[in-house]
């Protein structure tokens, strides 16, 4: 009832408000009347997909058990498609270096449109489809992140979104997907759910298991303000013994 009064507040207040600023610069009867009415409707729509953005449930445990699956699905085939092109001499872990991020935005409500930025460095052509396939990560992890204020996108005000870093530096590998909340209420919630699903994950034998088992070890999770991250980290020597 509460939430009701406080929605038909803000539309008389709204409507007020245009009314008198159209009467200021002389407006018609019949333009005064169809503005109201229109603004009334508009305002009445934002509201309600506030609502609905507010209202968006959390993940279920079994929703978050898949999220550590997919995860781990996806950081086996990057480094499966690098042992590949090992395979035939165009990667090599001596000299070859890459360093991509990109991140995706998802509008609130979904259309099934998406929108991506990226910003990388100089990246030989044989590792940019390996890259680019790599990047897809981001696009699947949206949905655990937020509604927030986007302007990226015609007649949406709000998108979720979900980044991926990719870096080799001779050093180590690096594979770090990031998901952005709202708060760092919610993102320590989401981190603490992630966290839990992590630890009971089970490496399927239909798998490469001692490949999936040597990455899961070398992967953990943080959360920093409004963001969790999954983060795994392939020492040079770890991943020359996989090549």
């Amino acid at each position: 009832m509460t939430t009701r009064k406080n929605q038909n507040s803000i539309l008389v207040l709204a409507t007020l408000g245009v009314y008198l600023g159209l009467v200021l610069v002389g407006a018609t009867p019949q333009i005064l009347a169809q503005a109201a009415m229109t603004k009334q409707f508009n305002v009445k729509d934002e509201v309600e997909v506030k609502d609905d953005l507010d209202k968006k449930p959390d993940p279920t445990k079994k929703e978050l058990d898949d999220a550590i699956e997919a995860y781990s699905d996806r950081i086996e085939e990057f480094v499966k498609n690098l042992k590949k092109l090992h395979s035939i001499e165009e990667f090599s872990s001596n000299w070859d270096t890459f360093d991509s991020e990109q991140t995706t935005f998802s509008p609130c409500p979904e259309t099934g449109t998406l929108r991506s930025t990226e910003k990388s460095g100089h990246i030989d052509r044989w590792l940019v489809p390996v890259i680019t396939e790599a990047n897809f990560i981001s696009e699947h992890f949206t949905w655990l992140a937020d509604c927030l204020p986007f302007d990226g996108f015609p007649n949406r005000t709000h998108a979720s979104s979900s980044g991926i870093k990719l870096r080799y530096d001779k050093a180590e590998l690096l594979h770090e997907l990031s998901i952005k909340l709202k708060s760092e209420e919610r993102s320590r919630s989401l981190y603490t759910g992630l966290l839990a699903a992590f630890a009971e994950f089970k490496v399927e034998e239909n798998v490469d298991y001692e490949l999936n088992k040597l990455l899961l070890k070398h992967t953990s999770m943080t959360v920093s303000g409004d963001q969790v991250f999954i983060i795994t980290r392939l020492p040079r020597a770890g991943l020359d013994s996989l090549l």
